[in-house]
């Protein structure tokens, strides 16, 4: 990937991400997917392609990069985290999950 679609890519990305902040707990799953999947994930490729950058460029796109990867991650722990507790206590499934941040997600 060049510079500019690299740029571009990682918009894109960045706009998807903005959809965790109101997703489901399917829509959630179906992001991490399209967003960190091992071989096709539109995060994973640019992470993949730095390594073709100058340094400032890498520097500069890299901490967006790693810095959305984290929120990702982040928001798919919490999900993964309010079902298991639920399950580990013997509760039935919430309708809804409350993550860290105070955000309430429903479960589907």
């Amino acid at each position: 990937m060049t510079n500019l679609s690299l740029e571009q890519a990682l918009r894109e990305v960045e706009r998807a991400a903005a959809r965790v902040a109101t997703a489901d707990a399917s829509t959630l799953a179906a992001l991490r997917t399209e967003l960190l999947g091992r071989k096709a994930g539109r995060l994973t490729q640019v992470l993949r392609s730095l390594a073709s950058l100058s340094p400032d460029q890498r520097r500069d796109l890299g901490a967006r990069a790693n810095q959305l990867k984290q929120q990702l991650e982040q928001a798919g722990v919490e999900l993964i985290l309010g079902d298991g507790l639920a399950a580990f206590h013997g509760t039935p499934r919430a309708s809804e999950v409350e993550l860290a941040s105070g955000r309430r997600v429903p479960m589907d």
